[in-house]
């Protein structure tokens, strides 16, 4: 699993987590696409993307296998 985290401009530079996913190619995509890549890093942490968001209710889950509806 794969996390996409943010470095906030505040004096501390605080990392954000933005998005987490299974796979890293979707991650790199959005990094990408940022004005300022510097601000931005993916991270491999343990765990799956399930296991991450049963901690948040509100968490979306998208996983790189989901059928398109």
């Amino acid at each position: 699993m794969y996390a996409l985290e943010f470095r906030t401009a505040n004096r501390h530079h605080t990392w954000l987590r933005c998005a987490i996913c299974e796979t890293k190619a979707p991650l790199e995509r959005v990094r990408r696409g940022q004005p300022d890549m510097t601000r931005w890093r993916i991270l491999r942490i343990p765990g799956t993307v399930q296991t991450a968001c049963a901690k948040w209710r509100s968490c979306l889950l998208y996983t790189s296998d989901a059928a398109d509806d």
